[in-house]
C-alpha cells in the first residue's frame, strides 16, 4: 500500500533500533562506548551515517567531552542531546484505484483513533492527512449546528424588527411594510435551503465554510427591504 516510499523512514527506524540495543546493553552495566554513536545531528550507526536532522526538530544538544552526573539518565549519557521537542515522520502512498483510495482512507482513520487513546506524559502524537481534515471539518460542522441555527433566527429577527422600526421612525408603516419584512428574509431562506439541498443530492459535503454562506446572503438580500426604497416619492 505504501509503495514506492515505504522506505521514507528507514534511517530513523535504525537510529530507534540502535537506540534500543545501547540502551539495553547500558542498563545492563556494559561498554557502549564501542557501540553505535548516537549522536545529533548525524549519527553513525554500524558505520553508516544517518542524518537526524530531518527527523527530530528543536534538539538541544551538549558540547563534546560535556560531563554529566553519573545518576543523570541513561537517555542522556548514551547521546549527546539533552531533550527533542519534535519528531517528523512521513508516511505515504499512491492513490491509484479505488481499491488503494479505501485502503488508504481506512488506515489513516483508524491510526488517527488510536493517537487519540494514546495518553503519554513525555509523547504527545499528532497526525495529520487529508482525510482526517475531512472528517474533522464534519465533526465541526455538526458542533456548528445549533449555533448557526440560533445565529440564523436571530438575524431573521433583527432583519424583521428593524425593518419595521425604521417603517414606524419614518412615519412609512402600513400592511405592505409587514409584509416587506417577511417577504425580505423568505426569499433568502428559501434561496439557502435550496442550495443546500442541492448540494446534498449531489453527495457533497456540508462543510464549516458552507455554514458561513447563508449569513452573507442574507445580508444582501435585505437591503431590498429597505423602507426608504419603497417610501412614496
Amino acid at each position: 500500500m505504501c509503495e514506492p516510499y515505504c522506505g521514507m523512514t528507514t534511517a530513523f527506524d535504525m537510529f530507534k533500533t540502535e537506540f534500543d540495543n545501547v540502551y539495553s546493553a547500558a542498563v545492563k552495566g556494559d561498554n557502549v562506548t564501542v557501540m553505535a554513536l548516537l549522536h545529533h545531528p548525524v549519527a553513525n550507526l554500524n558505520g553508516f551515517e544517518v542524518h537526524l536532522e530531518r527527523y527530530m526538530f528543536g534538539v538541544k544538544t551538549r558540547e563534546a567531552g560535556a560531563s554529566l552526573p553519573p545518576a543523570d539518565a541513561i537517555e542522556r549519557r548514551i547521546t549527546n542531546m539533552d531533550y527533542v521537542q519534535v519528531i517528523m515522520m512521513i508516511f505515504r502512498g499512491d492513490k491509484g484505484t479505488d481499491r488503494l483510495n479505501k485502503m488508504m482512507e481506512t488506515w489513516e482513520l483508524a491510526a488517527y483513533d488510536e493517537t487519540l487513546q494514546f495518553n503519554n506524559s513525555l509523547l504527545d502524537v499528532m497526525l495529520f492527512g487529508t482525510d482526517i481534515l475531512d472528517r474533522e471539518m464534519i465533526r465541526d460542522g455538526e458542533r456548528l449546528k445549533p449555533f448557526f441555527s440560533t445565529g440564523f433566527l436571530i438575524m431573521i429577527s433583527f432583519v424583521m424588527i428593524c425593518v419595521l422600526f425604521t417603517a414606524v421612525f419614518l412615519d412609512e408603516m402600513d400592511r405592505g411594510k409587514v409584509l416587506i419584512s417577511c417577504v425580505a428574509t423568505t426569499g433568502p431562506t428559501l434561496a439557502i435551503t435550496a442550495s443546500y439541498g442541492i448540494v446534498s443530492l449531489l453527495g457533497l459535503r456540508v462543510n464549516s465554510f458552507m455554514l458561513v454562506m447563508p449569513f452573507l446572503i442574507m445580508g444582501i438580500a435585505i437591503n431590498f427591504a429597505n423602507p426608504q426604497q419603497f417610501a412614496p416619492k
